[in-house]
């Protein structure tokens, strides 16, 4: 019955760079040509800092001043509009027999305590190189395998970096726990610099095990290293580049649809991040239900709320009709719910567990989306109310 507590993925749920990898879900994604290869997994790490224009040099004194580790999201408009998403990336030592001085993700071969999961392999491994801890990281998906040129099977692991301490900070004061032995350096590139054709330096098309593969190169500068200039390439660039062009931000237009609803109807396309109206006068459906709330480190309680689904099939949760009324754009990013077609579902809970639960009289349902990554549940004062929620919630109209 407890809402789901992934707190990123249900923070970052709607956000139209993140969705296409949300919805891939954790289903592993194996090649049958490396089948029989020995695993390896590599972790991709999402985080966010402040926006830099023209990926200028970092200001170090406003990257100290600055913290983003605050997820109350208060004004989530603003926050998305201020920082962007960067990405994680290692440097081997030069000592090293294999790959020395070449840029990679944290990662490495799969072991015996790692009980055959390409998720724990990630997390241990990128402990071991970094010292970040798996408590401070969301896992998001896992990508289709690839083939290193040592003939591993390689999984791309794909999380939210989530540090109580600012990512840039970390990186300015240099306070992440490095193990030396098996990494030279950390750095961070923007995910928008692999959405810029013009930044891959190099691009040839090779033959990789009989298929062709795509040979990318690009260099980043170290904006907290004078002179040091990476080269990303290979395996990594390739993993990286697949990933961009996966979550590349839509360019908006009025034509331009990145959602749909709950329905199978395919002409209910919407713009998840429009800005139609959400009053209660032209939702499609308004009205107050109770929801189970089991996320704030408290006992799990019913809260009575005030929800509104809005014409572009957002759910939104506001404290009162008043508040409902009053607001002139969208819910928090924590109160609001983007229903998806491919794995949104709708389901009631049937009365005769309510009653065995001691449930005053409420009739419960709940949505759940992610592959149940997500879960609201709510409660109705009637059958036919909650009923008719279901029916407006699943249906095209």
């Amino acid at each position: 019955m407890a809402d789901n507590k992934n707190k990123e993925i249900r923070e970052n749920y709607d956000d139209p760079i993140l969705r296409p990898l949300l919805k891939l879900g954790m289903k592993q994604r194996d090649l049958k040509q490396h089948k029989n290869l020995r695993r390896a997994s590599i972790l991709v790490l999402f985080f966010r800092v402040p926006k830099q224009p023209n990926n200028a040099t970092t200001d170090i004194q406003q990257l100290e001043s600055t913290d983003i580790s605050n997820n109350d999201d208060k004004n989530s408009s603003s926050k998305d509009d201020d920082h962007e998403w960067h990405i994680l990336f290692t440097q081997r030592p030069l000592h090293l027999k294999a790959h020395p001085g070449e840029v990679c993700f944290p990662g490495g071969k799969q072991d015996a305590v790692d009980n055959g999961d390409d998720v724990l392999t990630a997390l241990r491994e990128t402990k071991e190189e970094i010292g970040l801890a798996a408590d401070q990281i969301q896992v998001i998906t896992q990508m289709e395998t690839v083939e290193s040129v040592g003939g591993l099977c390689v999984t791309p692991i794909v999380a939210i970096w989530t540090p109580v301490t600012p990512p840039q900070q970390q990186f300015a004061d240099n306070m992440m726990d490095v193990n030396k032995d098996e990494v030279e350096a950390v750095f961070h590139v923007p995910l928008s610099y692999f959405w810029n054709e013009d930044n891959c330096r190099d691009k040839r098309e090779i033959d990789w095990r009989g298929a062709k593969f795509i040979m990318r190169t690009y260099y980043w500068k170290d904006q907290y290293k004078e002179k040091t200039t990476y080269k990303i390439w290979g395996l990594t660039a390739h993993v990286m580049y697949e990933i961009a062009q996966l979550c590349k931000k839509p360019v908006a237009t009025s034509s331009s649809m990145d959602s749909v609803s709950c329905s199978n109807n395919p002409n209910t396309t919407t713009n998840a991040s429009s800005n139609a109206s959400t009053s209660v006068s032209n939702s499609i459906k308004a009205g107050p239900l109770y929801r189970y709330v089991d996320d704030n480190g408290r006992k799990p309680y019913w809260a009575l709320r005030f929800f509104v689904l809005s014409p572009n099939r957002i759910l939104h949760q506001y404290d009162s009709e008043r508040k409902a009324n009053a607001k002139a754009d969208t819910a928090t990013k924590k109160n609001r719910l983007q229903l998806v077609d491919e794995d949104c579902q709708v389901t009631a809970v049937d009365d005769d567990a309510n009653n065995k639960n001691d449930n005053d009289g409420k009739h419960n349902f709940t949505i759940s989306v992610l592959e149940g990554r997500i879960t609201w549940t709510f409660a109705a004062k009637s059958r036919e109310e909650r009923d008719q929620w279901i029916s407006v919630l699943s249906s095209s109209s």
